[in-house]
């Protein structure tokens, strides 16, 4: 429960105190709609773990089935990580505060069975996905043509998703899906360097760097935590990484 309470309870805190400072620094203050697209790196071994086993074992089954064919498996390992966020700005003339929705994938591992020069493919994926709702503190430095460039501090709640799921495809019989979903969350921290280049004084097209910490302890499927069969270790979803974004936003 503490866990719960007392980033909540910081949250607060951080919002009544730049009330405050937004009341010492309002004489440019603006608003500004802004979004975003980034890409970037998480490591999230579980993921490569829980599906490594699958391919050499369903290729030596399909190998017995079928071996007139030439079978081969690929491992595509998570790593990859990526997010759009929606995010609303007060900006004064040196501090600014902002307060965005989005979704996140802290990476997806997937494991593929094949046959050479046919497009039937049975694989197994993990992937590890998140809307967080994230608070940030901005300080901005000014610059020539109304241009800035903003240093951010803040933090949020990742409401996460595991999401497992095995497919048959373009066989010609024995085709099928199936998928789970387990469910987990966390508080993160994250700090953020961006440049805008602004336009006409109302549109702003933006780089940025993320670089975050967040970790999703474990998973809970029908009240159960989810583990790796294979080692008994349960599934932790890690969005601790960096992001390069850019995006674009309105001045109001």
């Amino acid at each position: 429960m503490n866990r719960i309470k007392m980033p909540f309870l910081a949250l607060i805190i951080v919002i009544f105190l730049s009330t405050g400072i937004f009341a010492q620094d309002a004489g440019g203050t603006k608003f500004m709609l802004g979004f975003d697209f980034g890409l970037g790196y998480a490591k999230n071994d579980d993921l490569n773990d829980g599906t490594k086993d699958f391919g050499p074992v369903v290729r030596d089954q399909y190998k017995t089935k079928y071996p007139s064919y030439n079978w081969y498996y690929k491992h595509d390992k998570a790593g990859l990580a990526w997010g759009t966020d929606l995010e609303a700005r007060i900006l004064g003339d040196t501090l600014g505060m902002g307060l965005s929705i989005g979704y996140h994938s802290a990476g997806k591992a997937k494991n593929s069975v094949k046959a050479e020069g046919y497009t039937a493919e049975h694989y197994y994926s993990a992937e590890i996905t998140a809307i967080p709702i994230l608070a940030t503190l901005y300080y901005k430095v000014n610059m020539a043509n109304d241009n800035f460039f903003l240093l951010g501090a803040g933090g949020g709640y990742y409401k996460g998703q595991l999401t497992v799921t095995e497919e048959a495809k373009n066989f010609a019989d024995g085709n099928f899906k199936n998928d789970f979903r387990a469910d987990g969350s966390t508080w993160g921290v994250h700090a953020k360097a961006e440049f805008d280049f602004v336009f006409s004084q109302v549109v702003s097209f933006f780089v940025g760097l993320n670089v975050r910490y967040a970790k999703i302890d474990e998973f809970k499927y029908n009240g159960s935590t989810v583990i790796i069969t294979s080692t008994g270790k349960k599934v932790e979803g890690n969005f601790t990484g960096f992001l390069m974004y850019f995006g674009a936003g309105l001045i109001f």
